[in-house]
């Protein structure tokens, strides 16, 4: 059969990617992080689900932002505090959905397909629970880093140890508790071992991830001279980097089950 490169599949009618053969093979990893996964956020489902969770996400990021700013009011401390917490709540929600979101991108990634079919249905309470797997990778991943606050150095230094820290372990715990199917169990021995033996793979996620943060990180300093849509740019940036994260994460994924 002849290799069909992973973002150049052919298109249905509508412009959007079509699903991958049940038989086709793992592409060399030099293209798991091809270019074309810049545009993945913009692929039908994808798209609309962007453009929902940033518009919820800007609407969330107001209301903190008004209630912040009215408790500091005498008069409007009592209504500052009533939409602090329902902004609170919302924000919650925000944050599960998009979660799961994310996970389903590199779920159906990882099992080879060009669309992702599996998107978050109504029924909640089936995958709610899924975005603990992100909530318990990212805390953990932060803390080794976090753990340094405490020692008389810079303040900076430490918070830079943070952010590094959650970059580089992040990932490896994600995808370990993903294999254990437990949000609880931090080690795989699956991909503890595949660090060893396709480390050049790891070294080209990182490598490719660190320059969608880094393009993300200016696009978001950017959008902080916006007043009026200031928000809206932040959190779709923020969404669609993350979701090129994830998708090139569930590539890393197929290729370590593939190996």
């Amino acid at each position: 059969m002849t290799e069909v490169p992973f973002d150049d599949a052919e298109e249905d009618g509508d412009g959007s990617p079509t699903r991958r053969p049940t038989d086709w093979q793992p592409p060399p990893a030099i293209r798991l992080m091809s270019p074309g996964v810049l545009k993945f956020p913009l692929y039908p489902g994808c798209r609309s689900r962007l453009i929902l969770l940033a518009v919820a996400g800007t609407v969330v990021m107001l209301g903190l932002t008004i209630a912040i700013a009215a408790v500091g009011s005498i008069f409007g401390a009592m209504f500052g505090v009533c939409l602090f917490i329902f902004s609170f709540l919302l924000a919650l929600c925000w944050s599960v959905v998009t979660a799961a979101t994310l996970l389903a991108i590199l779920e159906d990634t990882s099992e080879g397909l060009d669309v992702v079919e599996n998107w978050p249905d109504a029924v909640w309470l089936d995958w709610a629970p899924t975005s603990l797997f992100v909530v318990n990778s990212l805390a953990l991943s932060a803390v080794p880093g976090f753990l340094l606050t405490f020692l008389p150095i810079p303040t900076t230094v430490a918070w830079a140890a943070v952010a590094l820290g959650a970059f580089l372990l992040f990932p490896i715990l994600l995808l370990s508790m993903k294999e254990a199917d437990s949000a609880l169990q931090c080690y795989s021995q699956p991909i503890a071992r595949s660090l060893r033996r396709v480390w050049w793979v790891w070294g080209l996620f990182y490598t490719t991830s660190a320059g969608v943060i880094l393009a993300g990180g200016v696009l978001l300093a950017i959008a902080s001279f916006f007043e009026l849509f200031g928000w809206l740019i932040f959190v779709g940036v923020f969404l669609y980097a993350a979701m090129i994260y994830f998708r090139m994460l569930g590539r890393l994924t197929w290729f370590i089950e593939g190996d």
